[in-house]
């Protein structure tokens, strides 16, 4: 069941799209091993992810956790891209064990 109240507004075509103008005008995508440069930090990460996130999609969360040595993925359900305040409590529970580990 989906929650009816305190839902995010939803993303219009237009901001995602200058979204992905930014991304591109940051830094090249490299056309091989594309992810080979994640597999050199070192630093504990926590993926956070909502499972509705219309600007983000979920699979590049999976591929952050896959390619990163010491990540732990985080899928919130029915949220979008802000996922971490739309479910603040179950987020802010899993952060604590993370940065306690």
């Amino acid at each position: 069941m989906c929650r009816q109240t305190d839902r995010d507004t939803p993303v219009i075509l237009e901001a995602a799209a200058a979204q992905l103008h930014a991304i591109k005008e940051w830094g090249e995508i490299p056309t091989t091993d594309r992810y080979a440069m994640l597999s050199t930090i070192r630093q504990p990460t926590l993926v956070v992810q909502g499972t509705k996130d219309d600007v983000v999609d979920s699979v590049n969360a999976f591929i952050l956790a896959e390619n990163l040595p010491d990540a732990i993925l985080l899928m919130l359900s029915d949220a979008s891209h802000a996922a971490q305040s739309q479910h603040a409590e179950v987020f802010l529970a899993n952060a604590r064990l993370f940065l306690d580990s």
